[in-house]
């Protein structure tokens, strides 16, 4: 590998940290917001760091803003995730062997949590549309196309470094 690919890789690398960082605090704040909701006295939506206005769904009712605010937990949660899978995989990755069985497994996992990004954004969404019927606005864009397109996306890579992991092997008890 050139020296300008290693140091463009350990660019990579950090601004991957830095993402995950970012997901893990923003799916942070949303669970401090449900937590913050069984309280006696909420704080005010308007107040939390996400800057959502959430006050119309939690003044008509605690429980469906608690059910709005843990499908957005767990769509953040899931990008949280995904990320550490992303930073995991630039930390094992060795262009040297590219195609190593836990890369292969990383890639699965972040499909399968694209998948469920997926799913959960899907419920959110549908949950949204109810409550629009009923003059509520839930400013949330729900993200399935994109969970579902980056789901399609990793499927096609972990299905290419299984074949390369699989070329792999078998070459190397060839001699």
């Amino acid at each position: 590998m050139k020296k300008y690919d290693s140091f463009v890789f350990k660019i990579m690398n950090v601004i991957f940290w830095l993402v995950f960082i970012g997901a893990s605090i923003n799916a942070g704040g949303v669970l401090f917001a449900i937590l913050d909701s069984f309280t006696s006295k909420p704080f005010d939506p308007k107040l939390l760091y996400t800057k959502l206005d959430l006050t119309q769904v939690m003044s008509s009712n605690i429980w469906h803003y608690r059910q709005i605010i843990t499908l957005l937990f767990l769509v953040k949660f899931t990008q949280a995730v995904i990320c550490y899978f992303v930073v995991k995989i630039t930390l094992e990755l060795k262009f040297e062997n590219p195609f190593s069985d836990n890369i292969v497994n990383l890639l699965y996992k972040i499909r399968i949590l694209a998948a469920f990004g997926a799913l959960f954004s899907l419920i959110a969404r549908s949950y949204s549309e109810y409550f629009a019927k009923s003059n509520f606005t839930i400013p949330i864009v729900w993200t399935v196309n994109e969970f579902l397109f980056f789901a399609g996306v990793i499927f096609i890579l972990e299905k290419v470094f299984r074949k390369g992991f699989d070329l792999q092997s078998e070459n190397d008890l060839t001699v």
